[in-house]
């Protein structure tokens, strides 16, 4: 097993148990995001190559290693900003909830997108085709469209995780 393999276990676990849910909802988390790790990383195989050296089991040209990332990536960040709403509503007045989850939902996806794409990149572990046109941030070399992706990917996938849960299909 690879540095990038052990670093995405690693992400996996602290996502999958750190954040104290019971099982039921765990399972029901996995279902619902596992569609979306599967297709999502496929789907955007144009956007970046992978170091075939960096990892060791491939489906359809893509690190099964990175579809285990994809699904970790939303339980962690989707739930960690459910706390960090929650903290902020008891000690604020008024029902600002939405506006609240969206904001932390944007700021958490961008901030731990950025974080581990930075890891990945700098390790050697993927390369991007595309995106490099719209420019860098700054000192880390990562394409700036991908902040941006990560933040569009909190405004849909986030709101849409809630509104399950709201409904109880989640």
């Amino acid at each position: 097993m690879t540095v990038p393999e052990i670093l995405i276990c690693l992400f996996f676990l602290l996502a999958f148990f750190v954040p104290f849910r019971t099982w039921v909802v765990k399972w029901k988390e996995f279902k619902s995001t596992f569609v979306f790790a599967l297709v999502f990383p496929v789907a955007m195989q144009p956007i970046w190559s992978y170091d075939p050296n960096s990892w060791s089991f491939y489906i359809s040209h893509t690190p099964v290693f990175i579809m285990l990332y994809w699904l970790a990536f939303l339980s962690f960040a989707i739930n960690i900003s459910d706390r960090i709403a929650r903290w902020i509503r008891i000690r604020k007045t008024g029902d600002a909830s939405h506006w609240v989850c969206l904001l932390s939902d944007v700021l958490l996806f961008g901030l731990i997108g950025i974080i581990w794409e930075t890891v990945f990149f700098h390790l050697g572990s993927l390369d991007y085709r595309m995106g490099t046109a719209f420019g860098l941030l700054g000192l880390i070399k990562i394409p700036l469209i991908l902040l941006l992706g990560y933040m569009g990917l909190a405004i849909f996938g986030g709101q849409t995780f809630r509104l399950k849960k709201k409904a109880g299909v989640l």
